[in-house]
């Protein structure tokens, strides 16, 4: 009878593991530098002056770091959003860039999405998002208006190498305008991996055995 009992124990032990599902984990970039970070939302601009837009060469805005020439800070009602009143042009008078770091665990798989947009009138553009293993081209839709632009969600994967992974969106090649993709609604979160169903059928199989060796005892 102990025997079984521990018999039944040690499968029981087994059969969690194999089909634990991961904890779920909201916005990272959210929950690691404030909510509305990752839509551009932290220490907006009540008052946009002229032209809709705060420009940023260097330094940092709503808690992510500027590089390259620069971008341009934009609000609604003017630049319309995908989230919330803000996004960003990915341009000043040249290609810039915005990134942000985020904890991550070494080999674990994340899912990155975000929007991007081009308004009718200012020709094709293209930007870069690289984090982790990830270093991947994209070109918005050209759509809209710039109170309404056409935004499209872009989502891929990538796997940390770090315990800090940097999240980086840079323009490519100056555009049309001083006007380069428009990016908003940036969300990191665990990429979440059901349980195979050979694990599942594994696991019930051991626990139906069990069973029928505890009836017999």
């Amino acid at each position: 009878m102990l025997k079984n009992r521990v018999l039944t124990l040690s499968l029981i032990s087994g059969l969690a593991l194999l089909v634990a599902v991961p904890v779920v984990h909201g916005n990272i970039i959210d929950t690691t530098h404030g909510a509305g970070t990752g839509s551009f939302e932290i220490g907006g601009f009540p008052s946009p002056p002229s032209g809709g837009f705060l420009r940023r060469t260097s330094g940092s805005f709503s808690n992510w770091n500027v590089g390259g020439s620069g971008i341009d800070w934009l609000k609604e009602s003017r630049f319309g959003a995908d989230d919330g009143e803000y996004s960003v042009d990915l341009q000043a008078s040249a290609p810039g860039s915005v990134f942000l770091d985020i904890p991550t665990a070494v080999g674990e798989v994340y899912e990155l999405s975000f929007a991007s947009a081009r308004p009718s009138g200012f020709g094709a553009t293209s930007g870069r998002v690289t984090a982790g293993d990830l270093s991947q081209d994209f070109a918005p839709a050209i759509g809209g208006s710039l109170a309404a632009p056409n935004w499209v969600q872009h989502t891929f994967d990538f796997t940390a190498s770090t315990s800090t992974t940097t999240i980086t969106f840079a323009a490519l090649t100056a555009s049309q305008g001083s006007f380069g993709p428009m990016l908003d609604d940036v969300v990191v979160v665990v990429k979440q991996v059901p349980a195979p169903a050979p694990a599942l059928l594994l696991g019930g199989g051991l626990l139906a055995l069990v069973w029928l060796r505890s009836r017999r005892a």
